[in-house]
């Protein structure tokens, strides 16, 4: 029998003084990541007065909303990559005050083209703290009890998204400027960060494997990026699109915009705490397929409201489908791949993810505009389940396979 390899932990022994500390500071991350470019989507219609008269400004808007999106999935892979090679813990360190500043910076700056730089660096931020906060979870934690952890990683990204999204919608009333502040709070975390997390020796290779056991799995990991990609395409739709659609409906203002993004997010939240007990009764695909069918249904109710209250009874079901996406997606990357590979083929997922997030306002903006906020979240809802039952037909097919070889052996 052969010995466990070595793991890189937040804390890299088991008499390390502040477990507690360690693992908050990496759920609390968590909170300023996945949100963290829609923390401003309730100030949007302001944010597009305030620039009037720029050209293309519609465009322009979204993508201070989407740019970050494209920023992290354009940095993610070779920040991967400098997390297996250099470790987590500094590049986790240097993102949080990135985070900060890049992200206060509409704060002050008085051109949309220097409001987009600071967006682009933001990304860059939210690249280095998810990924180096997922591989420290990965490398501390084994089997079960990840899959729990990383469902506890994913309702912390919700929480984040009530608080991120409400205390942006009040602060958007006061004026657009202001929900750039909410970026400050990666200060707090900060202390932790530096007190509590430490990284041990990195991950090796089990003394009986060979070098071949290193090789990335890319036919698997394809799939897992291609199912990622499509599901933050879908989900994205939510924050960039349901400001407009309320402000058509009912005249609403951003803090109530907010709210009801952040009524989607607290149910994604309280979903995801029970993402360990749900994927031990239910394989990966399956899991996914399910959220797709979710998020369909929830954009069909969305996409027929004829008032706030239905909107939001649309969104509390599609947040019983994001509230699984996200910590499936990474216990089935992290299962996938040897562990000297997670830092880049976490990366490479949060490419996948962000990419979705970025490619998705201007799917809406370039093929469905003309239609309006409403068309576009029932034609995506078809989509997303179109995608749904191809994913499921693929379970189908591979959980079938994997009994024959179970009888067959």
């Amino acid at each position: 029998m052969t010995a466990s390899p070595a793991p890189r932990t937040p804390c890299p022994s088991p008499t390390c003084p502040r477990p507690r500390l360690a693992a908050v500071t990496l759920l609390v991350s968590a909170t300023l990541t996945v949100m963290a470019g829609a923390a401003i989507a309730p100030s949007l219609p302001a944010l597009r007065a305030h620039f009037a008269g720029t050209d293309h400004i519609d465009l322009l808007v979204r993508l201070v909303l989407s740019l970050p999106a494209l920023a992290i999935a354009l940095a993610s892979p070779p920040i991967g990559l400098l997390i297996d090679r250099k470790g987590r813990v500094p590049v986790l360190r240097v993102s949080l005050v990135l985070y900060a500043l890049a992200g206060a910076s509409g704060l002050v700056v008085d051109s949309l083209w220097a409001l987009l730089a600071g967006r682009l660096l933001l990304g860059i931020a939210v690249a280095g703290i998810l990924t180096s906060s997922t591989a420290l979870i990965a490398d501390a934690y084994d089997g079960r009890q990840r899959a729990r952890f990383l469902g506890i990683q994913g309702s912390f990204m919700g929480f984040g998204g009530v608080v991120f999204l409400s205390l942006g919608g009040i602060l958007a009333d006061q004026g657009w400027r202001w929900p750039f502040a909410v970026y400050l709070l990666s200060l707090l975390v900060l202390p932790g960060a530096i007190r509590g997390l430490h990284d041990g020796p990195p991950p090796a290779r089990d003394p009986g494997t060979s070098p071949v056991a290193d090789r990335v799995p890319w036919a698997p990991l394809a799939r897992i990026y291609a199912v990622t990609f499509l599901g933050m395409v879908v989900f994205y739709l939510i924050p960039t699109q349901i400001p407009f659609l309320l402000e058509l409906l009912s005249g609403t203002g951003a803090s109530t915009a907010g709210l009801a993004i952040a009524f989607s997010a607290l149910v994604s939240a309280s979903v995801s705490l029970l993402y360990g007990r749900v994927s031990r009764r239910i394989g990966f695909p399956t899991i996914a397929a399910v959220s797709l069918a979710l998020l369909g249904a929830g954009f069909v109710v969305v996409g027929e409201a004829e008032s706030t209250a239905g909107v939001v009874a649309g969104l509390g079901v599609c947040g019983l489908g994001t509230g699984l996406i996200m910590p499936n997606g990474a216990q089935w990357l992290i299962t996938t791949v040897p562990a000297s590979l997670r830092g880049r083929s976490l990366g490479a997922m949060n490419t996948a993810i962000f990419l979705g997030q970025f490619v998705s306002p201007l799917m809406v903006h370039l093929f469905l505009s003309d239609g309006g906020p409403s068309h576009a979240f029932l034609v995506v809802a078809g989509g997303s389940a179109a995608t749904g039952a191809a994913v499921a037909l693929h379970a189908g097919i591979m959980d079938r396979q994997s009994r024959g070889r179970a009888r067959a052996g």
